[in-house]
């Protein structure tokens, strides 16, 4: 995400908050809502923060939005909002008897979940 001073005076003591919705979270904090001290920024300056998210097992299919807000001491708050998209993952092909592996399932489950965070996380970069 990036935050850009696009007044023409510096902007004071800036604060990023994130929130996500609700059943996503921030790997790091295992919390929806993430803030940044970004500190003062000059005009035209651009800070910025990056970070991973987490899609929790009980979200479904869907569009959800991302709320983040930058205020600074002397200037009134900007916000923006970004549309997150879940999809269903789609099976590609099936066998009728799958072979003993040790991991099996799980690690499918885990390239899977791998497969939506990480578009999550492009999605976040655009």
């Amino acid at each position: 995400m990036v935050v850009t001073n696009t007044g023409d005076a510096p902007a004071l003591t800036v604060v990023l908050t994130d929130t996500l919705p609700t059943g996503f979270t921030f790997t790091e904090t295992k919390t929806n809502t993430q803030t940044w001290g970004l500190g003062d920024l000059a005009p035209t300056e651009s800070k910025t923060v990056s970070y991973t998210v987490s899609v929790g097992s009980d979200v479904t299919a869907g569009t959800y939005v991302n709320q983040a807000t930058a205020q600074a001491t002397d200037v009134d708050p900007v916000s923006a909002s970004v549309p997150l998209q879940v999809r269903a993952v789609q099976v590609l092909g099936a066998e009728t008897s799958l072979p003993v592996t040790g991991a099996g399932i799980s690690a499918i489950l885990g390239l899977a979940a791998y497969a939506v965070t990480e578009a999550i996380r492009r999605r976040k970069q655009q």
